[in-house]
């Protein structure tokens, strides 16, 4: 006779067979509907991705595509990721709310941002948008232009002062250290000063976190958590995040006496004039949740996905944008007469403002036809939780989705000649009615409800950014021009190889 324990285990484990058996065989017949390369057992399709650079990632997804269809499968150990590029299939997973989970490969992240904006689902993330999204009205967004120009000058003045020799540089690296400047100033109110020194504890921090989580992502070495922490990488990423963690409480706390102190010489006394522009920070320390102020812990999360979602995003775009430009020089022309015909030919003849940057068609084209080109974000994730029907692909719970900007960007189907750069292409919207571009089509800032939050402020900055480099210097791209760029996606994308550029100061008497 058997003892009843001995078969309520037996039972048991039958039971959790079945389900298993149940629940992994409808994945594997829903998976068996997408065509996609021969999966290995256990490991699925990992090998066609490992000890890969990041530069042939974006060209081994288009080799893909090419040869499994715009909708495939990829089995990455028992994980199940489609793949999608179909136009129809893009729309329905970036405006459903069944689909706005981010991906498990974002679970990266986590470690820095937490459940801020870009990571956070469901309730909080529909109450964070809410409490967020003030920091990006117009009028916020006219008191952060003075930052934005600030910054801006200083990055003029830098590159004046190292690359007036003729020497070929790397624009980024500048455009850079002045986004982190600008987009610590508008978060948390902070002159952080990297342009003057960007060897400062924070910059290398933020650095070094940022390669780490790049390698995370898409490095397969690093891919698990039970063998990433017995790395050097897992405490070398513990240390930046002490360092980031550690300043960003101390300016939280700083302003949160600041605030408070305020607050009693307005209810105890006269105005002393003291005056700030307010910031991201400010915001969030006066905000409250089911009556609840935010703790610095809440605050800390949302600062650090503004930083990173407004840093690396930007100097990216401006990058391609000036290649893009430097490559077609009958368009830097075009966008340089119509910032002087806007503008004045010398930088501060006209005061900087919305109305007169909503005026920049030219510039405007060319920005939309660069993020066309080269989005800076090349990969964007979502997480199915129940089982989902996009068009005529039934996807099973558990499955993760990707699409890429980029290669959206590169369909001939969606976009005519899409190798070549064709900001005309683009006439047809009104430059100040973004509203008319399908924002299924033209997807650099995501869509849905999930779209970027803060794509008035990117275009707002990189337009200030523009016309104050284009005002002071003509520029050269140095690089090969016979070949297409080899594109590296990390956390934004970048090229395998920096671009080189150089300057030539502008004859500001007269217009050519």
């Amino acid at each position: 006779m058997f003892s009843v324990p001995l078969i309520l285990v037996f039972s048991s484990l039958v039971a959790l067979l079945t389900y298993c058996y149940a629940k992994y065989a409808r994945l594997y017949v829903l998976a068996s509907r997408f065509s996609g390369p021969p999966a290995l057992p256990i490991i699925g399709n990992a090998l066609t991705f490992l000890n890969i650079e990041a530069h042939e990632f974006v060209s081994r997804c288009l080799e893909l595509g090419d040869k499994y269809g715009k909708t495939f499968r990829l089995w990455l150990g028992p994980q199940l990721n489609i793949i999608v590029h179909d136009p129809h299939d893009v729309e329905v997973l970036l405006s459903s709310n069944k689909l706005a989970v981010k991906a498990d490969q974002y679970r990266y992240m986590k470690c820095w941002m937490h459940d801020g904006l870009l990571l956070s689902r469901g309730r909080k993330y529909q109450q964070r948008r809410k409490l967020v999204s003030p920091t990006f009205h117009y009028k916020m967004l006219d008191n952060f232009l003075s930052c934005f120009q600030e910054h801006s000058l200083e990055l003029v003045q830098q590159m004046r002062g190292l690359c007036m020799d003729g020497s070929p540089f790397e624009l980024r690296h500048f455009l850079g250290l002045c986004m982190l400047d600008t987009i610590c100033d508008t978060a948390m109110g902070v002159q952080l000063q990297t342009q003057r020194n960007a060897n400062s504890e924070y910059v290398k921090a933020l650095n070094s976190l940022m390669g780490i989580l790049h390698l995370r992502m898409y490095d397969m070495k690093y891919y698990f958590d039970f063998i990433f922490r017995y790395t050097s990488k897992a405490k070398e990423a513990e240390r930046a995040l002490v360092i980031i963690n550690s300043y960003a409480e101390k300016v939280i706390l700083q302003r949160r006496k600041e605030l408070t102190h305020t607050s009693k010489l307005e209810t105890e006394g006269p105005s002393v004039g003291l005056k700030r522009k307010q910031t991201l920070l400010d915001i969030l320390l006066n905000s409250t949740v089911d009556g609840k102020s935010l703790s610095n812990v809440d605050i800390r999360e949302e600062v650090h996905t503004f930083m990173f979602a407004g840093h690396d995003t930007l100097s990216s775009a401006l990058m391609f944008f000036f290649y893009c430009i430097c490559r077609n020089p009958e368009w830097q022309q075009k966008c340089y007469e119509e910032i002087c015909s806007v503008f004045g030919i010398e930088i501060g003849a006209v005061a900087m403002s919305r109305e007169h940057l909503d005026r920049l068609y030219y510039v405007d084209l060319c920005i939309k036809e660069t993020l066309r080109m080269y989005p800076p974000v090349a990969l964007i994730g979502r997480k199915v939780l129940e089982e989902t029907k996009i068009n005529d692909h039934l996807i099973p719970a558990g499955t993760n989705i990707g699409f890429s900007p980029y290669v959206f960007g590169r369909q001939s189907e969606v976009f005519a000649e899409p190798n070549t750069f064709k900001p005309e292409r683009f006439e047809t919207v009104a430059c100040e009615n973004n509203s008319k571009l399908n924002p299924y089509i033209f997807t650099s800032f995501s869509a849905g409800p999930r779209s970027c939050v803060g794509q008035k402020y990117a275009i707002l900055q990189m337009k200030v950014s523009i016309v104050n480099i284009l005002l002071s210097f003509d520029l050269t791209f140095e690089g090969d021009t016979t070949h297409e760029l080899k594109l590296s996606n990390e956390l934004t994308m970048r090229t395998k190889d920096p671009l080189m550029f150089t300057i030539r100061a502008r004859d500001t008497k007269s217009v050519n």
